[in-house]
């Protein structure tokens, strides 16, 4: 078994910060996966577990298109300061990259002042042989299409706890690729599962089925019921089924509420 544990703080101030303390966990590695009829292939926790060098995921990455499958590159915060060098075999292989605006900013250098997001996007993808998407907490996300960086902005809901939305991103983002979207509308559907992931402490009992997620925009308290119904009415967990703060608009069958950060 791999274990892995993990030890969540927060100041007063509401800064987070995460420690993982790894066991069997390192003994992961990337050969033994089999990759024959893989749509996509992601891979999350670089700069965290040592054995995910950039090597190591591009030589994985490499395997992975060559089966036909998309691949996805998820970070975690540089500590150490590696940079993009440590990444560049990884970004190589990468059809797509996806981080958050602070995560760009570290890894291009803009450590002081405003960044616009679209000059970290210029600044990466030079280094990425896929496309680069970058969230942008309560802005929703950005990325580069055809005609030019597009942003999306985030889901109306009244962010209780943004522990994991960016994970939640990363799976709305997988889901749309394993429906054949496109990239925009893959991060569209990554900005709806993160909205559903902040509106109560953790995020992934709150994580919604694809049909729900579809019908966010125009039947989003029928959505919120459902889903109250999958994980038990009488739970002790603040959640937005049962009125926690939720600002109804003259409109009876809509919800307007603060927008998620990611």
């Amino acid at each position: 078994m791999d274990l892995a544990a993990f030890v969540f703080g927060q100041r007063s101030d509401e800064e987070r910060s995460f420690h993982a303390l790894y066991h069997t966990t390192l003994s992961i590695t990337f050969r033994e996966f089999a990759l024959d009829r893989k749509r996509v292939v992601s891979v999350g926790s670089v700069f965290a577990l040592p054995q995910f060098t950039g090597e190591a995921v591009g030589r994985l990455f490499a395997r992975a298109r060559a089966h036909g499958a998309i691949t996805v590159l998820n970070i975690c915060w540089d500590v150490v300061g590696q940079g993009l060098p440590f990444l560049q075999s990884a970004l190589a292989q990468a059809d797509y990259f996806i981080l958050s605006y602070d995560e760009g900013r570290h890894l291009t250098g803009h450590l002081t002042g405003h960044t616009l997001a679209e000059s970290i996007l210029d600044n990466l993808q030079a280094y990425t042989h896929g496309t680069v998407v970058l969230t942008l907490g309560a802005e929703g996300c950005c990325l580069r299409c055809e005609d030019g960086p597009q942003r999306i902005p985030a889901q109306a809901v009244e962010a209780t706890d943004c522990t994991g939305a960016g994970d939640s991103f990363v799976a709305g983002f997988i889901a749309g690729l394993v429906h054949d979207r496109s990239a925009y509308d893959c991060a569209r559907l990554g900005c709806k599962v993160a909205a559903f992931a902040v509106t109560g402490p953790g995020a992934y009992p709150r994580i919604p089925t694809l049909a729900e997620v579809e019908q966010f925009d125009t039947l989003l308290p029928n959505v919120m019921t459902s889903y109250a119904s999958r994980i038990g009415g009488d739970s002790q967990e603040p959640n937005p089924l049962k009125g926690d703060g939720l600002v109804r608009t003259s409109s009876p069958d809509q919800t307007q509420l603060a927008r998620a950060p990611l």
